[in-house]
């Protein structure tokens, strides 16, 4: 589906609602954590919807595809074989190696900042916060479930344009 503007992208406006949630979580937090936790896990929430923007500010799909993330990998996958990409020395990780983005995307650089990166850091952080008793179960697990379903739709929408460059 088209869309006019990225705010009307539903895994937008998920991942803003994560990232909102994710400040009210640390508004609380001990001053000590003003520069550690609290800006970490605030920073990697906002680049997400901030790097899905700007996805849809590109014109090219393969631009598109740079901010969102690479194709193939998952968290909640085993480390199961990987393929070396020359230009960028990156590994790719996933159940069937998948060829690296760049060189899908003809970009020779390794990819920084991407959206998936940041879902997978503030999941991350989300567990250290969690672990060390900063985050109440409850508000873990809503933040926890809110991050799973921004991660199935943004693979879709890898995947979906992984496809349109094939």
């Amino acid at each position: 589906m088209p869309y006019n503007s990225f705010e009307e992208m539903p895994i937008w406006q998920k991942s803003m609602d994560l990232a909102v949630e994710i400040y009210d979580m640390t508004e609380t937090l001990p001053r000590k954590e003003d520069y550690g936790l609290t800006s970490q896990i605030r920073r990697s929430a906002l680049s997400v919807p901030g790097n899905i923007a700007e996805g849809f500010g590109r014109k090219h799909t393969k631009d598109k595809l740079n901010f969102c993330g690479q194709v193939g990998w998952s968290p909640a996958l085993p480390a199961v074989g990987g393929e070396e990409c020359r230009p960028c020395n990156d590994i790719t990780i996933s159940r069937k190696p998948q060829p690296c983005l760049s060189r899908l995307n003809g970009m020779g650089g390794q990819l920084h900042y991407d959206a998936r990166g940041s879902l997978a850091e503030t999941k991350s952080h989300l567990i250290y916060g969690h672990r060390v008793g900063y985050f109440p179960k409850n508000r873990y697990d809503g933040a926890v479930s809110m991050l799973e379903d921004v991660w199935k739709q943004l693979n879709s929408l890898i995947n979906s344009l992984a496809q349109k460059i094939k």
